[in-house]
């Protein structure tokens, strides 16, 4: 196993893998056009941090995806990738308007969580993923140790990442086992009860 950065030419893989790994999740609802132009766009952008786990043939086995800075990084990855996100926009207006609500709801991240004044001070991890056949050897632990020492090697001093409130007891524990505490708890739109949890790097 090899990690690494994430490029350009790993974008079909990853949004596939997306779609494998995230399946019932509000961003595969997207399609894998957006998801080729979000990965694309924010492999680009020198905010982000994209790391690949791969075996010896050079395959994406996992990977993880997130932000140095919290504060602002979705509004500004939004304004680089516009003409694109354009595109997909409009053919989302055709065939599924609703879903464009939901992606602007998500986009609004206030720093008020249920009375909690959450300032975004921290990096963050987005998404992170294993194959399902693969799980259970220890890719995600690794991938979230690089993204740790490359968000430190960036001046980060904590690291946060968002999970389900409800019916998730077993990741939960999987995320307190590698250091993660809970921050908070709120809903995001439009209904959905999450955890906030956070460590010290």
């Amino acid at each position: 196993m090899k990690i690494r950065k994430a490029n350009v030419k790993d974008v079909k893989e990853l949004a596939l893998l997306h779609l494998q790994i995230f399946d019932n999740f509000f961003m595969s609802s997207l399609g894998v056009g957006f998801l080729k132009s979000y990965y694309k766009t924010a492999i680009k952008y020198s905010k982000t941090i994209c790391l690949v786990s791969v075996d010896d043939n050079g395959n994406i086995q996992g990977f993880v995806l997130g932000r140095v800075q919290t504060r602002g990084y979705l509004k500004k990855l939004l304004i680089r990738g516009l003409p694109t996100f354009f595109i997909q926009g409009v053919t989302l207006i055709f065939t599924n308007p609703k879903i464009l609500l939901r992606l602007a709801k998500n986009l609004e991240k206030k720093g008020q969580k249920n009375g909690f004044n959450d300032k975004q001070n921290y990096s963050e991890i987005g998404l992170i993923g294993v194959k399902p056949e693969l799980k259970g050897r220890g890719i995600g632990h690794q991938l979230l140790h690089v993204f740790e020492k490359e968000a430190k090697e960036q001046g980060a001093k904590k690291l946060s990442l968002t999970t389900d409130y409800y019916n998730n007891e077993h990741t939960l524990k999987v995320y307190k086992a590698w250091g993660f505490e809970i921050y908070y708890d709120f809903i995001s739109y439009p209904n959905r009860r999450m955890y906030r949890l956070i460590k010290d790097i």
